[in-house]
């Protein structure tokens, strides 16, 4: 979700990964749609389509606004990222042969955006951040991380630092962690600085701010600060 305050706009993907309670045949890896919910009223606004735009399957994972009130939206299901712009018109940003992953694997998942003109975007499998500058989305780069993460979920930029949410959807041995990533070379490599992993059992998957503090999903109890 995101929240388009020029417009007062709450913005959520919908999408159907086959797990929910509402499942079936007709929208299980197919449902693609962005939909705008009005933030005093809760009314529905507008449901933008963006499943007739790349075939193949498709699980609309995270959504974030530039300046300009562009919206940018990663496809776990699909290796594209998708751009609406301002008058709700909806296209194709980048699709790129790095996004992709084996069939039945997470790709591309948390994005964030950088006041430079850049995003920053995360693919679950493999663990991988990149570096899309909007003046050419083409120029898809991978951004060095000093140490690999466990997984990698939502992120959130905050005064040029990124955090990184890492879960445990397998089972495997590791812990679940929020990892504190910072940057000498505007986001060509990254240097994990610190590592939070009292989560206690949460399942977090995705991070915002709230008076100065990091919380995490699914109860958004304050975990660390993000000065």
């Amino acid at each position: 979700m995101a929240i388009d305050q020029k417009n007062n706009r709450l913005l959520v993907c919908n999408s159907d990964a086959g797990i929910s309670l509402r499942s079936d045949n007709s929208t299980t890896g197919q449902l693609a749609e962005v939909i705008a919910y009005n933030l005093t009223t809760g009314t529905k606004l507008k449901t933008i389509n963006l499943s007739g735009l790349h075939q193949g399957g498709h699980f609309l994972n995270d959504l974030i606004m530039d300046d300009n009130g562009n919206i940018y939206i990663t496809d776990s299901f699909s290796p594209v990222i998708y751009k609406i712009d301002a008058n709700d018109n909806p296209s194709v940003l980048v699709t790129n042969s790095s996004f992709e992953v084996p069939q039945g694997a997470f790709g591309l998942n948390g994005i964030a955006y950088h006041e430079d003109d850049y995003l920053i975007v995360g693919k679950s499998f493999g663990g991988i951040l990149y570096k899309i500058p909007l003046s050419n989305p083409n120029d898809v780069k991978e951004i060095t991380l000093s140490t690999s993460v466990n997984s990698l979920d939502g992120l959130l930029l905050s005064n040029n630092t990124l955090f990184l949410v890492s879960n445990n959807f397998t089972g495997a041995p590791f812990d679940e962690a929020v990892y504190k990533i910072e940057t000498s070379d505007n986001w060509n490599s990254g240097n994990i600085t610190s590592t939070f992993t009292a989560l206690d059992g949460t399942y977090p998957t995705t991070l915002t701010e709230i008076n100065n503090g990091l919380c995490s999903s699914p109860n958004f109890n304050p975990i660390v600060s993000s000065s």
